[in-house]
């Protein structure tokens, strides 16, 4: 009986023990609190090249262009030189912006090199597309509202008219006076000029005119000569004089960034003498409509308007002998 309590007391004496050794293992970490959080160790960081300035495609590097710069190894760029004397002589093959990593894709050793890489206006071409320019007077580019990034439909007028064959096979304009066309070209007459004299002779001239939307939503690149988009002027706290606005030219070229296909149809439309006018969108209107053409019978009917009797009406001619240039109206008026 005294042997099973000695074992008792000895198990009792042996567990608390135990849970006194715990009891000293578990207090310093209750006592300590929370387990710090890990301070975040920086990325490496590797000295490279960098554009200490903004430097232009052609300009020969020079050493107040370039600096050392530490970069993140994780995104270091591929190429990028790690000594400035790596790129000092050398020339920008593109434009630099300051900061930038300089890499071997821009730069060059010939300044032709850079000089054969095109215009800048090129560069604002997105693959696919051309940029074609149209002449446009102040009434056929919306009073000259535009400005580079605008959308536009593209309307066109045609004069059609009845054509008859000469006895050589030549097709001219059934309006014109064949006869008299013929005696003057026999008699050497430049035929602009004869043309144009046949043409004076008549008293009436049969124009079939139709109006239709043939390209839409192009954007304009340019107004004029282009020029690249420079950045937004930094905010004034005092605003300066007001500047006097530069008075637009009464004809001016308007380049289109439009498909292959549609550049054809305005150098078509542009050799035919046809009236080429813009009409302005919204920048967020990409819809693609569908229109009728326009004639004056389909005017007529569509404004409901009574036709008087046979004989009281007609089409005035809007051919202008001498005209220039029948695309663009402006010279013409």
């Amino acid at each position: 009986m005294r042997r099973r309590r000695n074992q008792t007391l000895l198990l009792l004496i042996l567990l608390i023990l135990i849970l006194m050794g715990a009891a000293l293992l578990l207090l310093p970490r209750f006592a300590a609190g929370p387990a710090p959080t890990p301070t975040p160790v920086p990325p490496s960081l590797k000295p490279i090249v960098v554009a200490a300035q903004n430097i232009p495609r052609g300009a020969v590097i020079t050493k107040l262009d370039v600096t050392l710069r530490g970069w993140p190894i994780e995104v270091l760029p591929e190429g990028a030189f790690e000594d400035p004397k790596e790129v000092i002589g050398r020339v920008a093959r593109v434009d630099i912006p300051r900061q930038k990593p300089i890499v071997p894709e821009d730069l060059t050793v010939q300044t032709a090199e850079a000089a054969r890489r095109g215009s800048e206006a090129s560069l604002f071409v997105p693959p696919g597309k051309v940029a074609f320019p149209i002449p446009a007077d102040e009434a056929g580019a919306v009073a000259f509202n535009l400005a580079p990034g605008d959308r536009v439909d593209v309307l066109v007028t045609f004069r059609l008219v009845p054509t008859k064959a000469t006895a050589d096979g030549d097709i001219y304009p059934q309006i014109l006076d064949i006869d008299l066309l013929e005696r003057l070209l026999a008699l050497g007459v430049e035929p602009g000029a004869a043309t144009q004299a046949a043409l004076a002779k008549l008293e009436q001239q049969v124009v079939f005119r139709v109006s239709q939307l043939v390209i839409q939503n192009a954007e304009v690149l340019a107004i004029g000569p282009f020029e690249p988009p420079q950045p937004l002027p930094e905010p004034t706290p005092t605003p300066g004089p007001a500047q006097t606005p530069t008075p637009m030219p009464r004809q001016q070229y308007i380049t289109l960034l439009v498909e292959p296909q549609d550049a054809l149809i305005l150098q078509w439309l542009r050799e035919s003498g046809a009236v080429v006018d813009l009409a302005l969108r919204n920048p967020t209107d990409n819809q693609l409509v569908r229109t009728d053409p326009v004639t004056l019978g389909w005017l007529l009917q569509r404004m409901e308007i009574t036709l008087p009797p046979p004989g009281r009406f007609g089409l005035a001619p809007d051919t202008i002998p001498g005209c220039p240039d029948a695309f663009a109206r402006e010279p013409c008026r």
